[in-house]
């Protein structure tokens, strides 16, 4: 189902910090799987469309959702889902990352909670360099 044609990206950016705000974090399996009944769930779903449809929107999302919340939860997400998930599809994105950082300063902290997983030794190294870590 794509329904990030309908939305805005502040429309969206807004919706992901609210489904994490008022989610906190779950003590349990069960308690996550709750969440995919919250009523912000699509923007949540609609991000990991982006991700793979058009990065270079996610990636402005991102930038808008750190800009956004200074919540420690959302921005830890943030960056163990949306940032890990362009970064590992496209290091390019990097480039754009490390400008914005100078900007948004939440972003540096998203960083930190990106896993490497996949990523190459030499695009997590720079990436460490850019989160500060």
């Amino acid at each position: 189902m794509q329904t990030h044609h309908a939305h805005s990206n502040e429309e969206i950016s807004r919706s992901w910090i609210a489904h994490y705000v008022r989610m906190g974090r779950p003590s349990s399996a069960a308690e996550i799987k709750a969440h995919d009944d919250d009523p912000d769930w699509w923007a949540v779903r609609t991000l990991m469309e982006l991700d793979r449809q058009d990065p270079a929107r996610a990636l402005d999302i991102t930038f808008l959702i750190a800009k956004g919340s200074d919540d420690a939860w959302v921005v830890e997400n943030l960056g163990a889902g949306p940032l890990e998930d362009l970064i590992d599809g496209d290091p390019t994105l990097l480039d754009a990352i490390a400008l914005e950082t100078a900007s948004n300063p939440r972003l540096k902290e998203a960083l930190q909670s990106v896993w490497q997983g996949e990523m190459s030794d030499d695009t997590w190294a720079r990436l460490r360099r850019i989160a500060g870590s």
